[in-house]
């Protein structure tokens, strides 16, 4: 059987809310700056 991870996307476009990661427990798994990165990262989890 195949294990569930769960993945966490940070959506580094938007200027109105902080850039900063409080903590390493915080921190992304992915980083994109545009919404057409999505689809490449998904194909890849």
């Amino acid at each position: 059987m195949k294990s569930e991870v769960m993945k966490s996307v940070w959506f580094n476009w938007n200027d109105h809310c902080g850039k900063s990661i409080g903590s390493k427990e915080e921190s992304p798994d992915f980083i994109i700056k545009s919404f057409s990165e999505l689809p490449g990262l998904l194909s890849l989890i």
